[in-house]
């Protein structure tokens, strides 16, 4: 999508698609667990860097936001009143940073969620954590509210997009 334009229900790129990245980020684990259908047939996805192929919602997710969010980094047309455009974009860029890590060291979803339950010391809880943190800052310095509110796009409408429509098909919808 080009930015500012909208999907076919009137979603608007990037800004609901960022909005529901960093919802994610910022939710309790208890929330992302319950967000995050289970485990699926292989999908491949199309993201920014080509594609790529999971069974795990959690992989997938984090994807996504990493594309969200470097979305966000390039996008001109925030209100300029609200953050000057150096800090938003460090703190933009800080949070892709640590999306990317996370990703790159995320365990399969089930272990994923006893570990941030549990706040286990582990690397992976510390990249979500603090991906969590600076979710909530952003959020709350483009004045959009509180991140506890519902996210803009379901996750099975994220799925189905950024497959082309394959995830639907591997799990009969």
């Amino acid at each position: 999508m080009t930015p500012a334009s909208e999907d076919e229900v009137g979603r608007e790129w990037p800004f609901d698609y960022v909005r529901t990245a960093l919802w994610f980020l910022a939710a309790d684990a208890s929330v992302k667990r319950a967000y995050l259908p289970g485990p699926f047939p292989e999908t491949s996805f199309e993201c920014a860097w080509g594609q790529s192929s999971t069974t795990c919602p959690l992989q997938f997710i984090l994807m996504f936001c990493i594309e969200a969010i470097h979305a966000g980094i390039h996008c001109e047309e925030w209100d300029e009143a609200q953050e000057p455009n150096v800090v938003r974009d460090q703190l933009f860029r800080e949070l892709h940073g640590i999306v990317w890590g996370a990703q790159a060291i995320a365990p399969e979803s089930g272990i994923a969620f006893s570990m941030l339950e549990s706040q286990s010391d582990s690397p992976f809880v510390g990249l979500c954590n603090a991906a969590q943190r600076y979710a909530v800052d952003i959020s709350q310095r483009l004045s959009w509210g509180s991140v506890q509110e519902y996210p803009c796009i379901p996750c099975e409408h994220l799925l189905d997009e950024n497959s082309n429509g394959s995830y639907s098909a591997a799990v009969n919808r």
